[in-house]
């Protein structure tokens, strides 16, 4: 599928390359965009190549991935959280562009591994981009390689750095390919899922061991083997940016570009405590 309007890039990166502002305090960012209704997800079916590995494992992660947020969402708040899903062939969107597939509000696609054939920044894991501005057709688009080449080092996730650090290429012979294990290709695409509603990254205040657990977080290993989790402080923000209505319903309480995590932490205390007197 051709790809156009690159609006926010999301990258996992070798090189940690985040030079925000380190926070006074822990906080989550917002993208600053919402689907207005329940987001159609498109999973697109990859290239030939890429075949054999996706209908033995990939697809059904991305079934998993969608419905762990739209589950959990639904117990947490018990809003209007459905996402439905639809499989499209390869053949029938391989040379069309996003605009030919106006009913479908989040894609999915993956590739072999980052080569340069999207990004400059040949270290990316995967991305996420954005088109909000036409009222009739407002998208968010993930890709997620299935490869990458072997680093012992922290992957990180920045926003807007494809041009910094040093790019690895396929001639360093110390870099070698490796399969993105079952687990790890999960949590980039849980992580990534979790832009495409609308969550920002959890930015830590590293002077102060306040940390709270969360999905969303810029760093992660790119073959860790531990199943990831979606958190409750995700959860929450979410709630916060929705309501507890979800998709289609009363817009949340959204302000600037971020939520200080004490909030979030009070928010769930208040929501929890409610939803334990209303049952």
């Amino acid at each position: 599928m051709i790809r156009v309007g690159i609006i926010i890039l999301l990258l996992f990166s070798v090189n940690f390359a985040w030079a925000e502002t380190l926070p006074e305090s822990d906080r989550m960012e917002f993208i600053g965009v919402w689907h207005k209704d329940n987001p159609l997800v498109c999973i697109m079916e990859p290239n030939p190549q890429l075949q054999d590995r996706f209908y033995d494992s990939t697809l059904l992660l991305t079934y998993e991935v969608v419905m762990q947020w739209q589950t959990e969402l639904n117990e947490y708040s018990e809003g209007d959280w459905y996402i439905p899903m639809r499989l499209v062939e390869y053949e029938k969107h391989s040379l069309l562009h996003t605009s030919d597939y106006t009913p479908c509000n989040i894609f999915m696609e993956y590739e072999y591994i980052n080569v340069g054939q999207d990004l400059d920044n040949l270290s990316a894991l995967g991305w996420t981009m954005f088109e909000f501005s036409k009222s009739s057709h407002q998208w968010a688009y993930i890709m997620t390689y299935l490869n990458a080449f072997d680093n012992k080092n922290k992957i990180s996730l920045c926003i807007g750095c494809a041009d910094e650090g040093e790019l690895p290429t396929i001639e360093q012979e110390e870099l070698k390919i490796k399969e993105i294990p079952p687990t790890a290709v999960k949590r980039i695409m849980l992580h990534e899922f979790g832009h495409a509603l609308g969550l920002g990254h959890y930015l830590e205040d590293a002077n102060i061991a306040n940390n709270e657990l969360s999905l969303m977080y810029p760093t992660m290993f790119a073959f860790d083997h531990t199943e990831p989790r979606i958190e409750l402080v995700d959860l929450e923000v979410l709630r916060y940016i929705y309501n507890s209505d979800g998709f289609g319903g009363q817009q949340g309480f959204v302000h600037g570009h971020h939520i200080e995590i004490d909030e979030v932490i009070d928010n769930i205390i208040e929501h929890v405590t409610l939803s334990k007197i209303e049952n």
